[in-house]
């Protein structure tokens, strides 16, 4: 199952990325200006990324994911 995590700052998906960071597959993919964090958390590969605040900024991020990745699930942290 792949997870698309959406948050809206930086201090938001910090806890998350260091735990991505760890995992043996982790990696950073960028397009259009938005960063990527790509890794596993408890046998599920996780896509995390910042969407920048506000609902128009996470409906076109994850517009955007669509066309790059394929996920199940997409969470945003509020």
């Amino acid at each position: 199952m792949r997870i698309l995590v959406v948050a809206a700052m930086d201090k938001e998906i910090e806890v998350v990325r260091e735990v991505l960071k760890q995992s043996d597959d982790y990696k950073i993919t960028s397009y259009l200006g938005f960063d990527f964090f790509i890794g596993t958390l408890m046998d599920k590969e996780i896509i995390l990324v910042k969407s920048g605040v506000g609902r128009v900024n996470s409906a076109i991020l994850i517009t955007v994911a669509k066309t790059i990745f394929e996920f199940d699930l997409v969470s945003i942290i509020k």
